[in-house]
């Protein structure tokens, strides 16, 4: 019955292809990057395995321009959601006050969505009055594993 429905009775019989199919599908995260209101990258999080290597100031640059973009067209009061795809990869940017979250990943969902908004809401309740200018270890070390924590289930620890 399902296979007259969705039209993949092959897939169905065997489980290994069901098993790839869904792990295709997986959301991945290759990097996770905290961005303040002057478009300066002040955090950025690469997993182990991810296999993208990227320039934080180049990122930072372009997702700000995204960002301030975005507010100028649609409208200013608001922080839209944006999701840009390019290939296999998306960009999944979140603004609110005074940072900006981009993750860099593969198959965004709603699940990383709640993990970005979360993180967030910590970095703005947290760090809204802290100078990146002089350096923050702190900072770093918080964020560092408050991200590990928020997006293990996205991140192959």
């Amino acid at each position: 019955m399902l296979s007259r429905i969705f039209g993949f009775k092959e897939e169905l019989k065997n489980p290994s292809s069901f098993s790839k199919i869904m792990a295709e599908r997986k959301c991945e995260i290759h990097v996770i990057i905290v961005i303040d209101s002057s478009g300066k990258g002040v955090f950025s999080y690469v997993p182990e395995s991810s296999k993208i290597h990227v320039d934080e100031s180049l990122v930072s640059m372009f997702i700000s321009a995204i960002n301030n973009f975005s507010q100028e067209i649609f409208n200013q009061d608001t922080n839209p959601s944006i999701v840009v795809d390019h290939g296999n990869l998306s960009i999944m940017v979140e603004s609110k006050e005074k940072f900006c979250v981009a993750v860099i990943g593969k198959n965004p969902n709603e699940g990383l969505k709640k993990a970005v908004l979360g993180t967030l809401e910590f970095v703005n309740l947290f760090y809204k009055d802290v100078d990146f200018s002089v350096g923050d270890n702190n900072f770093e070390k918080d964020m560092h594993l408050f991200v590990k924590q928020r997006f293990r289930k996205f991140i192959e620890i």
